[in-house]
Formats: structure tokens, sequence, C-alpha cells
């Protein structure tokens, strides 16, 4: 593999990113989240301090790494960035037509997605050392920190951040249109995300939130097919679901079986298969109807 010709096709496709708006739109508007979600964060461990004269946690944890932390907000929102960040990485070649001049060079599809990828690296890397500045204010106020909690965290969102982008590179290349890009990028990490807060609150036996996450990923489902009417008839059915079903969802193997389902259905939808994904869809309504009808019983 010529290493020369990746470091220069990611050497091209961050200059075009950065004579453009939106790399500057995405770092500004970043900043300013994680400026305000640290400064909320704070707020609060000094209202706990008055309110209580102590703090009985560990500061580090509580201000990075916390149910609440910087990195846990942060997590849940970093997927709505990816899209516009690679939305044009492949649509804009095979839009303008410039994937042919491509591969008419000493070029193979490696040497261009290998590119491409990397220079999501490197403005990967740009996200997490703004993410990092929190952490500097931290280290000169808070003694004792624990710098090797904060380095872990801030590996794994730049490995979060990678993969929503290989996501994001990936449907890029199945369209030559930005903007259906971004749209089939966004719904994919929009699933992913309910699909992961859906297991968070089973592991803490949330099963309020599980209830809320699993309703939040049926409508996601129905809002990704872009059929107005069909959402329209979904809501006007979520008005007479049967209470049941969310009694339901308050036990576990039930609940768990359920997050099963979805990842089977969500897996047919990324592999682009609405017949597996039509039958998966029947399978766990059966199962729904037999849990309700038991309910009754």
């Amino acid at each position: 593999m010529n290493k020369r010709l990746i470091f220069k096709i990611a050497g091209t496709e961050l200059a075009t990113l950065f004579y453009s708006p939106i790399a500057w739109f995405l770092l500004v508007a970043f900043a300013v989240q994680v400026g305000l979600d640290f400064g909320n964060i704070i707020t609060e461990i000094v209202r706990i301090k008055v309110l209580r004269g102590s703090i009985t946690f560990s500061a580090t944890a509580g201000v990075v790494l916390g149910g609440q932390g910087i990195f846990e907000v942060i997590q849940k929102t970093i997927y709505l960035y990816i899209p516009l960040l690679t939305m044009n990485l492949m649509s804009r070649e095979y839009a303008s037509g410039s994937i042919k001049l491509l591969y008419s060079s000493p070029l193979n599809s490696t040497h261009i997605i290998t590119g491409k990828f990397l220079s999501m690296v490197v403005f990967s890397l740009l996200f997490v050392a703004v993410l990092a500045l929190p952490v500097v204010a931290m280290a000169i106020t808070i003694p004792g920190m624990d710098i090797t909690l904060v380095l872990a965290g801030l590996l794994s969102m730049l490995l979060l951040i990678l993969t929503y982008c290989s996501i994001g590179l990936f449907m890029s290349t199945l369209t030559s249109y930005q903007v259906v890009s971004a749209v089939a990028t966004l719904s994919a990490l929009a699933f992913l995300n309910h699909v992961g807060e859906i297991e968070l609150a089973l592991n803490r036996k949330d099963y309020v939130a599980n209830t809320q996450f699993d309703a939040d990923f049926h409508m996601r489902c129905v809002e990704a097919s872009g059929n107005q009417y069909l959402m329209n008839i979904y809501q006007l059915i979520m008005g007479h679901v049967p209470k049941s079903y969310y009694l339901n969802t308050q036990n576990e193997p039930f609940a768990r079986q359920s997050l099963e389902d979805h990842r089977m259905i969500l897996d047919a939808i990324r592999e682009g298969s609405p017949t597996k994904a039509q039958q998966r869809v029947k399978k766990h309504t059966a199962r729904i109807i037999k849990a309700i009808r038991e309910k009754r019983a």
C-alpha cells in the first residue's frame, strides 16, 4: 500500500473540508456545547457543596466520567455532528464525477477509503482536543486529579467518534446525494444511540427510562421511513396501546429480549434487506401480542 498516496488523499480532503464553513462551524458549535455543559456541571457541584457543606464523591469522576459527567453528556449528542462531517466524503466524488479521475490514477478503493478515513481521524482528534480543554482547567484547579482516568475517557471518546465516522463514510459510499448520505447517517446513529440507551437503562434497572427509550426507538424507525401517513397512523395507534405492554417492559427478561429483537431489526435495516427486516418485525410483534394476551389472562 502506497502511504504517500494515502496521506495525499487525506490532506486534500482536510483542505477541502476547511475551505468550506462546515468544519469551522462544527468546531465552534462543539466548543460552545462543551463549554456550556462543563459550566452546568461545575455549577451543580458547587450547589451540592453549598447545600451539603462538602463533596463526598470523587471530583474527577463527578466532573468527567460520572452519570452526568462531561464525557457522558457529550457522548449522547456527539453523533449529531457526524452527518455534516461525513456526507461529502464519497458522495461529492460521485456527484462531480471526480471518482473516475481517481480510479484512472494509480489508486484503488483501499487507497481512497483509507485516505478519507485518515482525514476523519485528524478531525476527530480536533474534537478530542476541544473536549480536553475542560480537563486542563480541572488539572489546574483540582489537586490530585486522576489523570489516567481522564485519559481513558478521552481515548474512549476518540474511539466512539471514529466509529461514528466510519458509519458515515460507509453511508457516503452508497449514494451520490449528500443530503441522502447525511440523513442515512443520522438515522443509523440515532438508532444505535437509542439501542445503547435502552441497554444502559436495563443495566441500571431503570424501567421507566427503558419504557421511554423503547417507545422512542419505534418512533425513530417510523420517522426514518419518511412517510408522513405512516407517522400519523403510528401516533394514533400509540395512543391506544394497552398499558399491559408497558408493564411488560418492566419485566427484565422480556425487556432484554425486546432489546435483542431491536438489534436484529436494526442489523437487517443496515444490511439493506427489507425482507429480513419485515420478517424480524413480524416475529417481534407476534411475541409482543403473545405477552399482552398472557398478561390479560
